[in-house]
């Protein structure tokens, strides 16, 4: 197993069973001999805001990304980095090599499985009143703050002092709850919610903790999280209309109106989580034109078929797995990886490969080179080839067709007919059963 990190998919050629890719491998500056003693970070400069921290402390140019990160060493971020090179003069080992350039790698492999993961709903400013007090958060980043390795050791303080009322707002970015939100769930963030509510509760016995949901969609094992917080006496407060959160200088109240009791409550609360949900990648457009798979409604990427075909994209060879395709949980993730490892492990090991045999074929005599059948294909069988004259024709490649007939049927010169379905086939059926 070879790892390319800090690398990007930059061209991707070729079909099932034999792709050629084209990565973009990224310098990171330092290289396999550093030790991890942290001289250069001690002398660097720059301190800039620590992403993975969510901005709550900083870090130098040179830095560790995080605790287990692989490879386990160093790394300069080239966009904060001056390049100064005290960081040069300071390492025992000369592990660092500013002038390092970026380089492309060129692979040759029969099946790719995509494994792109998700981003955070970001709300926006004024969202909830996020942005506008920092006792407005993200349920991402009460985690770090809970962490053990995290910016505050593990310790969540409000102005100083422990949160007595923290108030956690679900379904933020989904279900349509505000003008920004996403209309589909997010299936994982309720789990997740209580999963920390009651790690709260066990850290704070004393603080109550009020849930502002707008429905709850636990299953499967974790069911049990809900009764757990129901015997941890927390305190749910379902609405229809998205609540209100106002903040006065270093109060915070959540007004909500509670569909149950049909009344307006108005909680006050130290601290505000917001429970974001999953978003598609920013580049998952590029992603999907660049590896030519299809994407939903949503944004993610489709699979085949839902039921059927849950790991497979709409172009042989190249499978989907984790939240590529929507919202999943950590052990779906994982059960969907795996069904991809093992539906390429058994493409490769087979001596040849099984296409469709009624695909569509283009009478090149008659192609008048319009374009419209590469437009409409959903499998990208179809491509525009150049005759001598410089006139265009369309070619179907047969790895990637799957006589799904669209071509045929849009084709306006009749250039394109498909196997088992051609004219001097249907026609004589036609007549045999209704006469000329």
């Amino acid at each position: 197993i070879k790892v390319y990190t800090n690398s990007e998919v930059v061209k991707v050629d070729g079909s099932i069973g034999n792709f050629k890719i084209t990565v973009m491998r990224k310098p990171r500056y330092v290289n396999e001999r550093c030790n991890l003693c942290g001289k250069c970070e001690e002398v660097c400069p720059v301190s800039v805001p620590d992403e993975y921290e969510y901005g709550i402390k900083k870090r130098k140019a040179i830095y560790l990304p995080y605790s287990g990160a692989y490879p386990e060493r160093y790394v300069i971020d080239p966009n904060s980095c001056t390049f100064c090179g005290k960081c040069v003069e300071v390492c025992p080992v000369n592990a660092i090599d500013l002038n390092e350039k970026e380089g492309e790698i060129s692979l040759n492999v029969g099946a790719i499985v995509m494994t792109l993961g998700h981003d955070e709903y970001e709300p926006a400013i004024g969202e909830y009143g996020y942005g506008l007090s920092k006792n407005v958060i993200t349920l991402s980043q009460l985690k770090r703050y809970l962490s053990d390795d995290g910016p505050t050791k593990g310790e969540l303080l409000v102005n100083g002092t422990k949160p007595k009322n923290i108030v956690f707002i679900s379904c933020v970015g989904s279900l349509g709850t505000t003008p920004h939100a996403n209309q589909y769930c997010s299936r994982t963030c309720c789990m997740a919610a209580l999963s920390e509510m009651l790690h709260l509760k066990s850290k704070y016995p004393d603080a109550n903790i009020f849930y502002v949901h707008k429905d709850i969609r636990v299953y499967g094992r974790d069911e049990k999280l809900y009764w757990e917080a129901i015997d941890n006496l927390i305190k749910f407060v379902r609405f229809d209309e998205p609540p209100k959160v106002s903040i006065d200088g270093n109060k915070t109240f959540v007004d909500v109106y509670e569909s149950t009791l049909q009344e307006r409550i108005l909680i006050p609360a130290d601290l505000v989580v917001l429970v974001t949900g999953m978003t598609p990648i920013k580049e998952v457009d590029a992603v999907r034109s660049l590896f030519k798979v299809g994407c939903g409604g949503d944004g993610f990427l489709k699979e085949l078929h839902l039921k059927l075909n849950p790991v497979e994209s709409l172009t042989g060879g190249i499978f989907l797995a984790g939240t590529a395709t929507g919202p999943k949980s950590v052990a779906e993730s994982i059960i969907a990886g795996s069904a991809a490892a093992v539906k390429a492990s058994i493409l490769l090991a087979k001596d040849h490969i099984e296409v469709e045999p009624l695909i569509a074929e283009v009478d090149e005599s008659k192609c008048s080179g319009c374009g419209i059948c590469v437009s409409i294909c959903p499998f990208n069988a179809i491509s525009m080839q150049k005759r001598e004259d410089g006139t265009r024709y369309s070619k179907i490649d047969p790895l990637l067709c799957e006589g799904c007939g669209t071509c045929v049927a849009a084709c306006p010169s009749a250039a394109i007919q498909q196997y088992g379905y051609k004219d001097k086939q249907i026609i004589p059926q036609i007549l045999a059963v209704f006469g000329r």
